[in-house]
């Protein structure tokens, strides 16, 4: 009788705990606010990671779904829109990058008046209009010029 008291108890918490749609992973009851939760001292989660191509092939992705970038290593998620790093809003944010492919060396009026380089700003996220500047003040007698 004893025996099958306890198999009902065990029968009546597992079924609760299984149907609450919880799972704890080194925690024997997860927070009732959360679905999984994950405790250890000696380890921590490991993202799914992939590259750029591989992230932008998923196709219609959860909103929230989130990914290690293997290439700009960062985390990312979808906000329904867009792929964002975990420290931007919005898809709108502006991020560039400055490539100059032939750099030169320095301003010598001894043997040139004049240096030229190209510097290409790639948009990388956003959609606003992107400024060049710089924030220096250039020797007396130098110009800047931007064509």
């Amino acid at each position: 009788m004893r025996l099958k008291r306890y198999s009902i108890l065990l029968f009546a918490i597992l079924t609760t705990y299984l149907t609450s749609g919880q799972v704890g992973i080194n925690i024997l009851i997860p927070d009732s606010s959360a679905v999984l939760q994950l405790e250890s001292t000696k380890k921590g989660l490991g993202l799914t990671r992939l590259t750029r191509a591989q992230r932008d092939s998923i196709v219609k992705p959860l909103r929230g779904l989130t990914i290690f970038n293997v290439q700009d290593s960062v985390i990312e998620y979808w906000n329904g829109d867009c792929w964002l790093r975990t420290y931007e809003k919005n898809c709108y944010e502006c991020r560039i990058n400055l490539f100059n492919p032939k750099p030169v060396d320095t301003l010598d009026r001894v043997v040139a008046d004049s240096v030229v380089t190209n510097i290409t700003v790639n948009r990388l996220n956003g959609n606003q209009k992107t400024t060049l500047a710089i924030i220096a003040t250039p020797p007396k007698g130098v110009s800047v010029y931007f064509g």
